[in-house]
């Protein structure tokens, strides 16, 4: 009697291949909502992707100046298209995504954007570097699972809050 057993390496291959395809176009879900607290107030939030070079002074920036009208940070990534912003409040979805494919993912991949930076206008705040100011949270989204989850990010009064987010491995500061 013959069985028939496939090959080992058909599946590396196949591994092998997608994973690129995966990692450097499209990318992963990012799911925005806002807590209880929030529900229809006026709320801004950008996601923002940012390459390792820009790490830093995105990571320095002070959140009340960003969220002034005429920012430079703010006016540039939204004018140059790497920030997808997501508008909250009366008569608006409580939740949004934003999906692999979308518009935004093509430019982070020009830029080769290694971090997402998710920016909420909570109003002013203490000013502080990284993720010690609420308003700021920060994950790595390059390279990605073929099969990554969607990120979660809940907006509350008290800050942001990310959720299914399984590689918090950030730039030592």
């Amino acid at each position: 009697m013959v069985r028939y057993a496939p090959r080992s390496g058909t599946v590396a291959v196949f591994a092998l291949v997608l994973f690129p395809l995966a990692t450097m176009t499209g990318g992963c879900a990012v799911e925005v909502s806002v807590g209880q607290e929030l529900m229809g107030e006026s709320v801004e939030v950008d996601l923002v992707g940012i390459p390792p070079q820009d790490y830093q002074k995105w990571y320095e920036k002070s959140m009340t100046e960003y969220w002034k009208p005429s920012d430079p940070f703010r006016t540039e990534a939204i004018r140059e298209g790497y920030a997808f912003v997501v508008e909250f409040g009366q008569g608006k979805a409580d939740t949004k995504s934003l999906r692999g494919g979308q518009r935004v993912w093509k430019k982070w991949d020009e830029r080769n954007a290694r971090y997402l930076f998710v920016l909420a206008n909570l109003g002013p705040g203490s000013d502080k570097a990284g993720w010690m100011d609420l308003r700021r949270e920060i994950v790595r989204i390059r390279p990605w699972p073929i099969l990554g989850p969607v990120i979660q990010a809940k907006i509350k009064r008290s800050g942001v809050a990310l959720a299914n987010v399984p590689d918090r491995k950030l730039p030592k500061q």
